[in-house]
């Protein structure tokens, strides 16, 4: 099932459809030939994350990276499917970690040229929701979250901002979800000695 990926995935598609107005002939001709590409490269990538059995991430990220979608666009969904995919634990991912597909994602925010349209809003969600169930879990920050929404809702146009606050207080988010992998193997191992070696109830 590709449910975090998924929804990541469809929330932030819409890659500025409506844009693009064409007023004559040749306009009209090649925005219907990119936008029936961009419809064939989204059922290629819907098909291959639901695929059965976890999901083909690396299929949908090659979609996307063979695409004629705006490199920024593509940047940042690209990054969502490395993400979404190890989150998902999909049964075939594209060849980068998390924090190299988090950082595409950061980085097509201030990027130039024309950006995904929910970009800003995926890395707030990403932020302030996380997942905490190893062993593909992502951690929350608040705070990180807190700086994208301002940038959401116009309070503020520096995502430059969001992406240095994450990265002074989450340098590798790798190594956060190893050691929160790690504490929790070693609150499980002790809950399961504490049950080997508790007394017997009396009664």
């Amino acid at each position: 099932m590709a449910g975090v990926a998924a929804v990541l995935w469809l929330s932030g598609c819409s890659n500025g459809d409506t844009t693009f107005e064409p007023n004559n002939g040749v306009e009209e001709s090649s925005w219907s030939a990119w936008h029936a590409e961009k419809q064939q490269v989204d059922m290629v990538v819907a098909e291959a994350i639901n695929e059965p059995g976890g999901g083909d991430y690396a299929k949908a990220a090659d979609a996307i990276r063979n695409s004629s979608r705006p490199p920024a666009v593509k940047q940042f969904q690209v990054g969502q499917l490395i993400v979404g995919g190890i989150m998902e634990g999909g049964k075939r991912l594209p060849p980068e970690s998390m924090e190299q597909g988090l950082r595409m994602m950061e980085d097509s925010a201030v990027a130039p040229g024309q950006k995904d349209e929910g970009a800003v809003q995926q890395l707030r969600m990403l932020f302030e929701r996380g997942d905490p169930n190893p062993p593909n879990s992502f951690p929350r920050d608040p705070e990180v979250a807190s700086c994208w929404l301002d940038v959401e809702e116009d309070r503020s146009n520096d995502a430059a901002r969001c992406i240095a606050l994450r990265r002074q207080r989450l340098p590798d988010v790798d190594a956060a979800r190893r050691r929160s992998a790690s504490a929790d193997a070693a609150r499980s191992a002790g809950d399961r000695v504490r049950e080997q070696g508790a007394p017997p109830v009396r009664r």
